[in-house]
């Protein structure tokens, strides 16, 4: 991904970012500006850029940074949807090709009493995880290390890496069905909505089954999209809808010593969304199997050493394989607001994510945990009709979920 990375940097389809919807006025850029320069102290990764090509693309510190260029204001007519404006900001503001692939924006207008702070990177340059934990630098005062070389991963043993290519391959053949019929094969823009989900439902299902947070979204998400299409999941669905829609579950693959929060190192777990499943506890059940720790430390190690050491050619052509096989898959991730960000400026308010949409997919639905609440960001192509009724079918799911934990209609 480093080496096609200047190639694509005004994509925003390609772009990842954190939001957070503030109460208030929107600050100087000069007093922005301040910050983001001390935060440089702390947080090297932010001077770093691409250079080269191909295989000799690598990472520099960039000799012409200015903190100027990475600081930007976007005025938003009144009334304007937050989403489609930061959509909009993002599409209208590429990153600088030959300078580090970040920025902070700021989008005000929209309403006389809120602004939104927007931290967005180029998904070469950092992850999601990596975007988190550079929020937690610039916000919250938190240190990063200075990028350095990564030691070589272990060489698993080969059985292992047949095991997740024969996964990979298996999710990729003849997958259910699960978008609209009249979803066309592509759209100029990708829509983004949000859905707040009840922090006191995700506690109560927590607590009644020891899933954890990741795994109820997942569950939730599962029964959405079974209401949303149910032309395909409840009338008599075959067994290629039996076994549920295949989903890409994206992994951070970043070693713990590394906090220098430099490049993407996320690997993609295969896990099947249980839609044909009526029943809100068993979908959660299943969930909660497909995603068991051994099953995600297989992964992990095997796909450390894949997108390291195996040849890009290689690896990028099974990647386009398993796309062509396997058009408009969903992509979905999960993760937490760091600690370093709680109490700071970023969490005093509401906090969505912008995800990637990447390559040949038709959906990523992005949770990241704020404190006691969940927030989905669903980021599809707009060429996916009917994406606006999900928010309101996760809530759905969710309330059936909690309804049916033993002992929840006592009383």
């Amino acid at each position: 991904m480093l080496a096609e990375a200047r190639a694509d940097v005004h994509d925003s389809r390609v772009q990842v970012g954190v939001f957070s919807r503030m109460p208030g006025p929107a600050p100087a850029l000069d007093d922005l500006k301040a910050l983001l320069a001390d935060a440089v102290d702390r947080a090297p990764t932010l001077s770093y850029r691409i250079t080269g090509r191909g295989r000799r693309a690598r990472w520099e510190v960039d000799p012409g940074f200015d903190i100027g260029r990475h600081v930007l204001e976007c005025r938003v007519r009144p009334g304007r949807s937050v989403q489609q404006a930061v959509m909009d900001a993002l599409r209208a503001n590429p990153l600088p090709r030959e300078h580090p692939l970040w920025s902070v924006i700021v989008l005000h207008g929209y309403r006389q009493d809120e602004f939104t702070l927007c931290y967005r990177a180029h998904h070469a340059f950092q992850d999601g995880m990596a975007v988190a934990r550079t929020c937690e630098a610039v916000f919250g005062g938190a240190a990063l290390n200075r990028p350095e070389p990564l030691p070589a991963p272990e060489r698993p043993p080969a059985r292992l890496l047949l095991t997740v290519f024969r996964e990979f391959g298996r999710i990729a053949w003849r997958p259910a069905r699960w978008l609209p019929r009249a979803t066309s094969k592509d759209g100029p823009t990708p829509a983004l909505h949000t859905a707040v989900l009840d922090a006191d439902a995700v506690r109560a299902v927590a607590a009644g089954t020891g899933a954890t947070p990741a795994q109820i979204a997942l569950a939730v998400l599962a029964g959405a999209l079974r209401a949303w299409q149910p032309q395909h999941w409840t009338d008599r669905p075959d067994r290629r809808q039996r076994r549920g829609l295949p989903t890409l579950l994206s992994m951070s693959l970043r070693p713990f010593t590394d906090r220098s929060a430099l490049g993407t190192q996320a690997g993609l777990l295969p896990v099947a969304l249980p839609c044909a499943e009526p029943s809100p506890l068993r979908r959660l059940e299943q969930v909660r199997a497909h995603g068991a720790s051994a099953r995600i430390s297989l992964h992990h190690r095997a796909q450390s050493y894949i997108w390291r050491r195996l040849p890009y050619p290689l690896t990028r052509a099974f990647w386009t394989a398993s796309v062509w096989a396997s058009p408009g898959y969903l992509v979905t991730t999960s993760y937490m607001l760091p600690p370093g960000l709680r109490g700071s400026v970023v969490d005093s308010g509401a906090v969505f994510t912008v995800p990637q949409l990447m390559r040949g997919s038709a959906g990523t639905v992005q949770f990241i945990a704020q404190g006691s609440s969940v927030t989905a960001s669903l980021l599809f192509d707009p060429a996916v009709p009917g994406v606006e009724r999900l928010p309101d079918l996760m809530a759905r799911a969710l309330a059936d979920l909690r309804a049916a934990l033993p002992g929840a209609g006592a009383g």
